[in-house]
């Protein structure tokens, strides 16, 4: 009789099988921690993507509305900031930003434009997750190379006089007033090299020359 041996055979079995059933539960949720893993850097991975996508479109506004803030003209480098907002969280920009971070299935939750150190911030929110551990968030700063608060005029520029000199008329003429001195060309660094600017009179203002066309050459960079 052989079946002392078949019921050994069978013992033996037993432990075989729930070491299987154990590798293959281990193998299952390995994978299934592994995509859940993968899944949640994606989402962060388009966080991050929306948020450079909102900070670089925020930077490209402030270059696009800086031709018509800067229109007035100003006496000195120093009101440049002042004419583009003067702050450290001006809003200039936010509606592309948005509009932006919209496109990428995100939301702005927060936006900034430092004048000062020519830097957009913006921080976005994605509106779903597949992961079920909150939504991915992400934050992106952008400069638009066009620095307000660095603007220098060329050293060649000279101021001209207070009192220019007047012509004496003869006797029997009435004294007309002086005739206003001729415009000055010059030009000013911003950060990326001279842009035309022109100094007229009555005003005593300096004035841009053609800005939009070059600030739509510039593209705005990610900084982090």
């Amino acid at each position: 009789m052989r079946w002392p041996a078949r019921r050994t055979a069978d013992r033996g079995s037993g432990p075989v099988t729930a070491l299987m059933v154990m590798a293959i539960l281990a193998l299952v949720f390995t994978i299934g921690i592994t995509a859940l893993f993968a899944a949640a850097a994606d989402e962060r991975s388009t966080a991050m993507h929306a948020a450079d996508a909102a900070a670089l479109a925020g930077a490209r506004g402030v270059l696009d509305d800086a031709p018509a803030a800067l229109s007035p003209g100003f006496t000195t480098p120093a009101e440049i900031p002042m004419l583009l907002g003067g702050g450290v969280c001006v809003q200039t920009g936010r509606v592309e930003a948005f509009r932006l971070a919209a496109a990428n299935n995100a939301t702005l939750t927060s936006y900034c434009y430092n004048v000062f150190t020519d830097t957009v911030r913006a921080t976005v929110r994605m509106n779903v997750s597949n992961v079920g551990d909150g939504v991915a968030t992400a934050a992106a700063e952008a400069v638009t190379s066009f620095q307000p608060a660095s603007c220098v005029l060329a050293s060649d520029f000279t101021p001209p006089p207070d009192d220019p000199p007047v012509e004496e008329p003869s006797p029997d003429e009435e004294p007309s007033p002086p005739p206003d001195p001729d415009p000055i060309d010059t030009t000013i660094d911003c950060g990326f090299g001279g842009l035309a600017v022109i100094f007229r009179f009555p005003e005593e203002r300096f004035y841009f020359v053609d800005l939009a066309r070059a600030l739509d050459d510039r593209d705005p960079r990610l900084t982090r």
